[in-house]
């Protein structure tokens, strides 16, 4: 059921100024939520906006329930519905005696007349439904910003790097800006996904970039390029969230949209000089040194002399993705990043947290680590051999939870899972998965298989079942979890072609990237790029 130049500081004139502090929009607007899943007898919140104030407004379910009163806060008027019987149920927002309207979807599905399979998709729909509500719930500031902001985040130590996650969890929800500069309608696509990277471009400076120590030139397809040239820089910690920056760039779908909104260094730049500019910083920023155990590595800080193995999850992911995405990664920062690696990656498949040189030993290794070792394989071109069947074979052997090879320092799900996907891994051996706190286990023995598609849907029922109100569970401050993260990220469920019972269809994601092929994997919607043949496209999941 298908529903949806050259490089130069810019001079600003009075009428340029103007003009990116003008709104998106000044005329009257009342929007709906994006069609949504609910289950029979379970509370579920409608929501919608508006910019009109002083006036009275009504919000109804569908089914008969409903609320009036006074707008007092625009940017959110929610409503709890519940529903009696199965259908799809039609929410509406009048505003102002029917001056502005606006509808939703709700498709109610009565979880005792679906298959196990088909309940778990239901209720991972609605876990990320509600995630991304609570995302937009808690923007920093967001009654006072809205409608007029240009810029959106969510606070915190670093707002540019949560900014640039956060937008890209809608991205991958299908929440995308046009390939141009149409202004985007939607209610998330025009006042998250659009103000969020305005507040990513807004936060970029300027970085002089030249060659490096081993005669590597950084500065490739960029028009003040051979180096010395021009990168992008985030404002602390650029060794981790410059690859940060890079990822909602990389997956926008928009290479030709231009930044009109926001003042400083990118004024004036497309998406895709934007995305190029940064991927030379980080590509710029491996950790330098012949005979250097870290060389080719990524520390917290560019050129930080080491070979971090979480930082360089996210540089690897950074470099893969923005490739997919058409820019240029220079040929040289995978022949780099082998020195390094080759220092970090264990003989038992586990990866150091810091490179110790020793295959026979393990420094501070998880499971959460050993994805990352199969991201790093592909970077280098290693797609199948020993390296792969032993990471391979690590990540399989801790997806229970407990007793895998190596140790256990860190944990987590995502980052195995962004390597069995990139590798197109879909085969692990073991079929029981604990994802319940009561019953400990996804079902049966040998159930729902050994696919990892079915596995995490499994996992992520767990997760999506664990607390009643799923809407305050994977509030803003858990973003830092492994289940909200997963949740927030994870394609919705499709009912086409998943291999489960299919007895009742569930509804598709919204359509995907224009650029961008997303063939189902038992159930989930993995974005692939046509330069990576039948591996998936990075930037999926996230920890």
């Amino acid at each position: 059921m298908n529903r949806k130049h050259r490089f130069t500081q810019s001079v600003w004139s009075l009428t340029g100024a103007l003009l990116l502090a003008l709104p998106l929009s000044s005329a009257a607007e009342t929007l709906m939520m994006p069609d949504r899943d609910a289950l029979v007898g379970e509370d579920v919140v409608v929501w919608g906006v508006t910019t009109l104030g002083g006036v009275n407004y009504t919000l109804a379910c569908g089914n008969g329930t409903d609320v009036t009163g006074p707008v007092t806060d625009g940017s959110y008027i929610p409503l709890v519905c519940n529903y009696a019987a199965d259908g799809v149920f039609t929410t509406t927002l009048t505003v102002d005696g029917g001056t502005e309207v606006a509808t939703a979807e709700v498709e109610v599905f009565d979880a005792a007349a679906l298959p196990a399979f088909d309940e778990r998709s239901v209720r991972i729909n609605m876990a990320i439904e509600d995630g991304l509500r609570n995302l937009w719930t808690t923007q920093l500031n967001r009654a006072g910003n809205f409608p007029a902001g240009t810029t959106t985040n969510w606070g915190n130590s670093y707002p540019y790097a949560d900014a640039s996650l956060i937008v890209l969890a809608f991205e991958n929800h299908g929440y995308l800006l046009t390939n141009d500069n149409v202004a985007p309608t939607g209610v998330y696509e025009k006042y998250i996904v659009r103000r969020g990277l305005n507040y990513v471009l807004s936060q970029l400076s300027a970085l002089n970039l030249g060659v490096t120590p081993q005669g590597d030139d950084p500065c490739v397809s960029v028009s003040d390029g051979p180096a010395p040239c021009v990168g992008l820089q985030t404002p602390a910690l650029q060794g981790y969230s410059v690859s940060l920056a890079i990822l909602p760039f990389a997956g926008s779908g928009a290479p030709s949209r231009v930044n009109t909104e926001v003042g400083g260094v990118t004024a004036g730049m497309t998406f895709a000089e934007v995305l190029q500019r940064l991927t030379n910083t980080e590509a710029w920023g491996q950790t330098d040194g012949v005979g250097n155990m870290a060389r080719g590595g990524e520390g917290y800080n560019l050129n930080g002399g080491q070979f971090d193995g979480s930082t360089v999850g996210w540089a690897v992911l950074a470099f893969v993705d923005a490739a997919a995405a058409g820019a240029t990664v220079p040929a040289w920062v995978s022949t780099e990043f082998n020195f390094g690696f080759d220092n970090a990656l264990n003989n038992d498949g586990s990866l150091d947290y810091q490179a110790d040189g020793n295959p026979a030993s393990n420094m501070a290794v998880g499971p959460q680590k050993n994805g990352i070792g199969l991201q790093g394989l592909f970077l280098i071109g290693e797609f199948a051999g020993a390296r792969v069947a032993a990471v391979t074979a690590n990540v399989d052997s801790w997806w229970s939870g407990f007793g895998g090879i190596g140790g256990n320092v860190w944990g987590g799900l995502s980052k195995p899972q962004q390597g069995l996907w990139v590798h197109d891994v879909q085969q692990l051996q073991r079929a029981v998965v604990p994802w319940h706190p009561d019953t400990a286990q996804c079902g049966p023995p040998g159930w729902p298989g050994p696919d990892s598609g079915q596995r995490l849907a499994c996992g992520l029922r767990g997760l999506a079942g664990r607390e009643p109100d799923r809407a305050e569970h994977y509030r803003r401050g858990d973003l830092g979890t492994i289940d909200g993260v997963l949740l927030l990220l994870l394609r919705r469920v499709s009912g086409d072609g998943d291999g489960a019972s299919g007895s009742v269809p569930v509804r598709d994601p919204p359509a995907p990237r224009p650029q961008l092929r997303p063939p189902a994997i038992h159930g989930h919607q993995l974005y692939r790029h046509p330069a990576h043949g039948d591996r998936a496209f990075g930037g999926f999941l996230w920890t």
